[in-house]
């Protein structure tokens, strides 16, 4: 990616290198319910915060949790598992559907696939004053690992 104005190109990399620590900033105001699952994302972040230079993984795992507890939301949406699981155990596990913890979890599973795209932008971002040209393997690479998040 190339951008014309020099400004533009480290903005957009100082963003990038940024963009970690934003996502994990936003995930802990997102994640207050008091559910098992918003409990474990949580554990998950200190986790990834407390241990070296780990929260590079924070989009991923914030992603990749959020889309699990969207799926086992909507599978205890069925009446067949109503029937197992009372609906005071699925809310304290965090997994009965409600339409604020939905759009939370698509929030975080968003912010997620956000965080990652800032990052890729980031590292081919370059400048007309540098002479880069990125290989087409690269960009191959790159459209394959962008169409893995949305699929």
């Amino acid at each position: 990616l190339i951008i014309a104005n020099p400004l533009a190109a480290r903005c957009v990399r100082e963003i990038s290198k940024r963009a970690e620590s934003l996502t994990m900033f936003a995930a802990f105001f997102l994640l207050q319910a008091s559910d098992l699952l918003s409990l474990l994302q949580l554990l998950g972040l200190a986790f990834l915060l407390t241990h070296c230079r780990k929260w590079q993984y924070a989009g991923g795992l914030i992603s990749l949790s959020a889309m699990a507890t969207l799926l086992a939301q909507y599978t205890f949406r069925f009446d067949f598992i109503r029937v197992v699981c009372r609906d005071d155990l699925q809310q304290w596990l965090g997994v009965k559907w409600d339409q604020s913890l939905a759009g939370t979890e698509a929030a975080l599973s968003i912010l997620g696939m956000v965080q990652h795209i800032l990052e890729r932008v980031g590292t081919l971002c370059f400048d007309r004053s540098q002479d880069a040209q990125p290989q087409f393997q690269h960009w191959q690479q790159e459209v394959v690992s962008h169409s893995a998040l949305f699929g």
